[in-house]
């Protein structure tokens, strides 16, 4: 497999293992958690860099597909997507459908009741994941792959300015409560599929 090709598997991979994050007020002080390590940053995956806080993520975070290493050979299996992407136009779009049913925790966030995960909770997902503006520094790679992502990226990088979090990008959408769709700019297949 060529550089390029890793590298754009690389790609595919980041966008479809993004986790679901959303601000939360305090914690609740009658809830513990113990953890093995000394000191984290955080529990928000775009504003955490360090290896522990990610560990710890990692174990509670779900994403679009997940690493099922017993498979021979190691392929994606769907976590909070019901099935496989729909790769059409020749690798340039992902289709992706979420299982109905799914559940955040219930909190302040959500007026104390459970909230579902939708399609748009992924989309504003990968917004944060390219804001130039937060911790990372933005995500280069997905900015110059995904449809519409570096303009929405190049007015969030002016002086004083913003990431427009409501603004569509074309290749960030949720087609219905269930489906997002992801376009790239150049062909993405997924790890172990060559063209």
């Amino acid at each position: 497999m060529s550089t390029t090709s890793k590298v754009l598997c690389s790609l595919s991979l980041v966008l479809l293992s993004v986790v679901v994050s959303t601000p939360t007020s305090a914690a609740d002080p009658n809830k513990v958690l113990r953890l093995g390590f000394s000191d984290i940053e955080g529990m928000d995956p775009v504003r955490s860099t360090d290896d522990a806080s990610q560990w710890i993520q990692a174990a509670i975070f779900e994403g679009l597909y997940e690493w099922d290493y017993l498979a021979r050979p190691t392929k994606l299996s769907p976590d909070t997507a019901s099935a496989p992407p729909e790769i059409t136009d020749d690798g340039k779009t992902w289709r992706v459908r979420l299982k109905a049913g799914i559940f955040f925790t219930e909190d302040p966030a959500f007026g104390e009741k459970p909230r579902e995960l939708v399609a748009d909770d992924y989309v504003y997902s990968m917004k944060r994941r390219l804001d130039p503006n937060l911790r990372y520094g933005g995500f280069p790679l997905a900015t110059n792959a995904v449809v519409g992502a570096r303009p929405a990226v190049d007015a969030a990088r002016q002086p004083g300015a913003k990431f427009d979090y409501s603004t569509p990008i074309e290749g960030l959408r949720a087609l219905d409560r269930y489906t997002l769709q992801l376009k790239f700019m150049r062909i993405i297949l997924p790890v172990g599929e060559r063209s």
